[in-house]
């Protein structure tokens, strides 16, 4: 029964590790790029979770509060040229 377990949870990393592979990216800038999940030093924001574009949040984001309520909020990023 525990090497079943022990293989169960190897086969689960393995087959969810290129899931997470394009998760938390930065740019060849160093600016946060892609699919973000953070979990901020707020006391008030237990997950942040959406996309950032060139170091800034864009398109949806969901906050998980720790008073259990779940914020919905969309960014857009605008170029300027």
């Amino acid at each position: 029964m525990k090497t079943q377990t022990i293989i169960l949870a190897l086969a689960t990393v393995i087959f969810a590790a290129p899931a997470f592979a394009d998760h938390n990216e930065r740019d060849e800038l160093g600016r946060k790029h892609g699919h973000w999940t953070e979990f901020p030093e707020n006391e008030d924001v237990l997950v942040a979770e959406g996309h950032y574009v060139n170091g800034k949040r864009h398109g949806n984001w969901i906050l998980q509060r720790a008073d259990g309520d779940v914020e919905e909020g969309t960014y857009i990023v605008c170029h300027f040229t």
